[in-house]
């Protein structure tokens, strides 16, 4: 059996925001090499504050963080080199896109590294082509849209060519067809080896993605495994103050009354599920139903 690589391992960390509130206590937990990871849990958790650890932003009051095997090292050339290969972007992007132009925001990190002008514009050029924004190099920052934001902090990260990528909330704000568009981007920089770290309270997208899950609940993690753990018993989420995704909850309902076999593997999305009912379905009228949707 291969042995689990990980990028970061978090041992018994905890940290208190000013007026001794804790943010974080007690937490455990690995990111491991080249999966899609997903910290879940409700808003006030600590999804965001054990991001900001992991990229030596914040400093933890007691543990430590190991990234690539060794204790974070916060001087000044530490951190630098940590976050030569760890971006991150954040919940808010007018946080994060603060430039005059779209092509100075990208050429921001790359520039501050001391690359030359030729691999600058090489890599925004490349930065913004990979996430759909080219056509966005010469526009005044100020003027982008929400989305168009998202895609920019993404690009900015992109061009310091990272090996692992984390995202606060990407999908907040974005509608239908800029999430779509995000993780499809997202997929793409996985099947190249990035490894991708995304905090989350939506289930149903966690579900669809992720190949590895953390849940935290109250500033420490309560549970973390691998997708095919979690999906034998997805009503675990209940104990946490999540919910089972709908997916899991339909599919749950449809094999009760027969409507699908049990040799039918859990669906990870509803697009899954339609699927397996058209071929699986007892019911010719039903799969002679699917067949005639568009």
């Amino acid at each position: 059996m291969t042995k689990e690589v990980y990028v970061f391992e978090v041992q018994d960390l905890s940290y208190r925001y000013p007026g001794q509130v804790n943010g974080l206590k007690n937490v455990n937990c690995c990111i491991p090499e080249g999966k899609r990871t997903v910290i879940m849990g409700q808003n006030g958790a600590g999804k965001s504050t054990l991001l900001w650890t992991l990229t030596g932003v914040l400093r933890p009051h007691q543990g430590r963080v190991l990234f690539q095997e060794k204790p974070l090292d916060y001087s000044k050339p530490g951190l630098t080199y940590l976050r030569s290969r760890v971006g991150l972007v954040m919940q808010n992007p007018d946080t994060q896109v603060f430039c005059p132009t779209v092509y100075q925001d990208v050429a921001y990190g790359p520039t501050n590294s001391g690359l030359l002008k030729h691999e600058i514009e090489d890599r925004v050029k490349w930065a913004l082509q990979a996430v759909g924004a080219s056509h966005l190099v010469e526009r005044p920052v100020p003027f982008l849209s929400f989305g168009e934001k998202q895609k920019v902090a993404l690009a900015g990260v992109l061009a310091m060519r990272p090996s692992v990528i984390l995202l606060d909330e990407p999908a907040s704000g974005l509608d239908a067809a800029g999430v779509e568009s995000l993780f499809s981007e997202l997929d793409r920089l996985h099947s190249q080896g990035v490894t991708l770290v995304m905090t989350t309270h939506d289930i149903d997208l966690a579900w669809s993605w992720a190949d590895y899950f953390i849940i935290m609940d109250r500033g420490t993690t309560v549970w973390e495994g691998d997708f095919s753990e979690l999906s034998q018993d997805p009503h675990l989420l209940f104990e946490f103050g999540l919910k089972p995704p709908v997916v899991t909850v339909v599919h749950e309902s449809l094999l009760k009354i027969g409507f699908i076999p049990p040799s039918l593997p859990r669906p990870r999305h509803i697009r899954d599920l339609i699927s397996a009912i058209a071929t699986e379905s007892p019911s010719k009228k039903v799969r002679e139903w699917i067949a005639s949707r568009p």
